[in-house]
């Protein structure tokens, strides 16, 4: 058997390399940054201040504390979504726009747009084996 603190250390050495790896330097930095200004305040609860690695995106060497790395990883992940998320609904306005032109040029200004243009995105979307490209794009980006 083995103590809490051994499994936790045994445990977050393979996470921390792994997020490391796939952690961008801008937001490792930002992180970084902003702990060392909560480690500076002079109104602080805690007894001694948290150890912050200097310039922590320069420095892969060094044993980045989780409280930074963890959040850094976080939002490089939801950027990397979000840019995922923008490609994929590219398209698929253009496709709106499309089809909302062609709708109002022909005079049916009743006739809803998106009515139109859905089987035309479900159609694009499947010609293109767009699962294939979105689940692919999703697991190349740990790489």
């Amino acid at each position: 058997k083995i103590t809490e603190e051994e499994a936790i250390a045994r445990i977050a050495d393979p996470f921390r390399d792994f997020m490391l790896s796939q952690v961008r330097g801008k937001d490792l930095q930002l992180f970084a940054d902003i702990a060392q200004a909560n480690a500076e305040k002079p109104d602080r609860k805690l007894a001694a201040p948290l150890p912050v690695p200097p310039k922590a995106a320069n420095a892969p060497e060094e044993k980045i504390d989780m409280r930074i790395l963890i959040p850094a990883f976080m939002i490089s992940e939801l950027r990397r979504g979000f840019e995922i998320g923008f490609l994929i609904v590219l398209p698929f306005l253009i496709i709106d726009m499309i089809v909302a032109t062609l709708v109002m040029s022909m005079g049916m200004m009743m006739m809803p747009p998106s009515v139109i243009s859905l089987p035309f995105k479900i159609l694009f979307f499947i010609l293109i084996d767009g699962w294939n490209i979105l689940v692919s794009g999703l697991v190349r980006s740990f790489y």
